[in-house]
């Protein structure tokens, strides 16, 4: 068998092993998207692990449910501005009139350091009704 006809095989076995674990992060990321509306932030922070880095960030949603969750870049919903996202977060810590209205997608595995991931947000103004008992989070 030539070279040529090898590097074929291993081309096609290898799409064949890599395409399903594709397509079900696809699957997953699209089947556990939700918006859960108004939140506000009190703390972001970017987490550097050795060579690596992610954004966390607190929210706090409007029925007082507290959670952390992560601002990456996502493929699948073409978001690449997740540094412009910490941005608008980290000035919603001096300005508590600012709100955002997330969605947030994936599944959270606490055990494995995995967070639920913000697809999109957008910046509001808190509604007067908001949660009285928000309580900032304090920095790392």
């Amino acid at each position: 068998m030539s070279n040529s006809s090898e590097l074929k095989i291993y081309a096609i076995l290898t799409t064949i092993i890599v395409a399903p674990f594709i397509a079900v992060d696809a699957v997953k990321n699209y089947a556990t998207q939700r918006n859960i509306g108004i939140v506000k932030v009190s703390n972001a922070e970017r987490i550097v692990s050795g060579s690596t880095s992610k954004y966390l960030v607190w929210i706090q949603t409007q029925n007082g449910e507290e959670k952390v969750v992560e601002n990456s870049d996502i493929f699948w919903f073409g978001k690449f501005n997740s540094s412009d996202y910490q941005g608008e977060f980290m000035e919603s810590k001096e300005n508590p009139n600012l709100c955002f209205n997330m969605t947030l997608t994936d599944v959270p595995a606490p055990l494995f350091s995995w967070y639920e991931k913000i697809s999109r947000s957008e910046k509001v103004q808190c509604p007067t009704n908001f949660n009285g008992n928000f309580k900032p989070i304090p920095a790392l």
